[in-house]
């Protein structure tokens, strides 16, 4: 990627929709890497201006997909798949201490903003889909053993020399006619055992085979085969023999189940944990915290991701913490504050608690009013949760989160002592609302920010918003438009440690925006951007 700017050169202006210009490399470099280790370095920059044969880069395949007799959602899905394979590849460099050569360049910005963000005919969540199969590419490559892409005959050797290993190990030991049985008591017991295994190893062969045959893997490397020796998809070798893949369409990937983890601190604040595996297991399993009460993941709608994706192709790079859209929406004065507090953690906790008191008293609205509703809900509860669970994907130290969280849980149960229903919470607040709004008539607000509770601070902070903008249309949707912004602001990250744990885990929406940041060329949060 140093070179890569050099080697595109001669293909100015740049077009993120064809990869003109992108010379991402999609797969050669182990012959890229033989051919520069035989040259001295005077010659290097020579070679690395021809094509090397064997190397095959991203612009090249979608030139390739293009010649296809196939639809254009095909096409586009065909496109994505193999784009997810090249920048799979230039994601690892981040976990292996590389820092990526096209940090800030605008032409890797142009890529994931007009590129991979855009009303595609497969639809406008493209660059998910991009960044899904991306990220189900290094799952592999980090949890599973078989990800070499061979050929059809290397899969059936494979299958075929491990069962025949198997089978003659049994017949010429447990099976065979000179084998001493011993007294176990039981008939045949060992025998019985034998051939269950074989049975059982057998079928494992064979499913592995078979299901090699269409894996994501397989698939990269017959695109890198037809676009090598420029030859038709219809016409890859193998094709017709087993009848794999006759159509272009990538196979789908089923690493991310398109669920976010979600945590309302108004209604679990009074949860105290049993913690009886944590004493089962003499603490071997983490004991939950006070507060901590973890549900079950709940579905991402299409519309936090739209929503998420339009606010960084709005935003063109620039993350703030928020201050943006109070900005745009006339409430710098009555709000600002709120976006200045001393750690992000603060933050999310304040802005959470008066997502879910306006949720707790909204009415019914019309389609729009449900959609911004529905996206600041999400996406708070999902930042909620990440305090809670994950703060290590968080900007603050994970110990600072952790003890703000602590904080914040016990104040509420201070605050809100003897509550027992929603109508109880809503009315507590009231009260803390213009308990604290006496303070302020005499002080300064920012000043009393510093010294008031989490829950204090999101009383005045509901109460600002609801008198700054009475309808609650225009309310939830500054909500939802502060909440989308909010999170690619949290997302910039050094810590891949937490990405690769949680990549085993399931997946986070937090690693995925990471990845699309990382494209983007963006590893930091703004310079200007307001400190918290």
């Amino acid at each position: 990627m140093d070179v890569e700017d050099f080697l595109a050169a001669d293909q100015l202006p740049h077009d993120p929709a064809t990869m003109k210009g992108y010379k991402y490399l999609f797969h050669g470099e182990e012959a890229i890497q033989q051919q520069l280790s035989h040259q001295p370095r005077s010659s290097q920059d020579e070679i690395l201006m021809t094509t090397v044969k064997g190397v095959v880069t991203i612009d090249q395949v979608y030139r390739w997909i293009d010649r296809q007799a196939y639809s254009d959602a095909e096409k586009d899905m065909a496109k994505d798949f193999c784009l997810a394979f090249s920048l799979f590849k230039l994601l690892k460099r981040r976990f292996f201490g590389y820092i990526p050569a096209e940090a800030g360049s605008p032409k890797s910005l142009d890529l994931v903003l007009t590129g991979l963000i855009h009303h595609a005919v497969t639809g406008p969540d493209a660059a998910f889909r991009v960044v899904e199969a991306e990220l189900a590419f290094l799952y592999d490559f980090f949890y599973t053993r078989n990800i070499l892409p061979v050929g059809v005959r290397t899969y059936i050797f494979i299958a075929v020399v491990m069962l025949s290993l198997t089978m003659w190990t049994a017949f010429v030991g447990t099976l065979g006619p000179g084998y001493s049985r011993p007294h176990v008591g039981v008939k045949d017991l060992d025998r019985s055992v034998t051939v269950v295994l074989v049975v059982i190893t057998a079928g494992l062969e064979v499913c592995q085979a078979l299901a090699a045959f269409s894996n994501s893997w397989r698939y990269v490397m017959t695109v890198y085969r037809c676009v090598r020796d420029d030859r038709p998809w219809t016409k890859h070798r193998y094709g017709h023999l087993w009848c794999w893949k006759q159509n272009i369409t990538p196979p789908e990937t089923t690493y991310w189940e398109q669920k976010i983890g979600q945590y309302v601190l108004l209604h679990w604040y009074d949860h105290r944990p049993w913690n009886v595996r944590s004493w089962i297991t003499l603490y071997l399993v983490e004991p939950r915290r006070q507060g901590q009460k973890k549900g079950s993941r709940k579905a991402l709608p299409q519309q936090v991701k739209r929503a998420v994706l339009a606010s960084l192709k709005a935003s063109r790079g620039e993350l703030t913490n928020g201050v943006a859209t109070v900005q745009r929406h006339g409430l710098s004065q009555q709000l600002a504050w709120a976006c200045r507090l001393p750690k992000v953690t603060d933050q999310i906790l304040v802005w959470h608690v008066v997502t879910t008191r306006f949720k707790w008293i909204s009415g019914r609205g019309g389609d729009t009013v449900d959609d911004h509703r529905l996206v600041a809900r999400k996406l708070s509860n999902y930042c909620a949760y990440l305090v809670a669970f994950v703060p290590e994907m968080l900007p603050d130290p994970s110990y600072n989160a952790e003890q703000i969280f602590d904080t914040a849980v016990r104040q509420a149960r201070v605050h809100l002592d003897g509550c027992r229903t929603k109508a109880d919470i809503l009315d507590r607040l009231d009260k803390i609302q213009c308990k604290e709004e006496n303070y302020l008539e005499g002080g300064s607000l920012y000043e009393r920010a510093g010294s008031s509770s989490i829950i204090e601070k999101a009383a005045v902070l509901g109460g600002q918003l609801m008198a700054s903008v009475p309808d609650e249309g225009r309310r939830w949707k500054v909500l939802a438009e502060f909440w989308a912004e909010f999170i690619l602001f949290l997302a910039p990250s050094d810590n891949v440690d937490i990405h690769a744990e949680m990549l085993g885990a399931g997946g986070e929406l937090m690693t995925q925006l990471w990845a699309l940041l990382s494209h983007a060329g963006i590893l930091e949060r703004t310079p200007s951007a307001p400190r918290t």
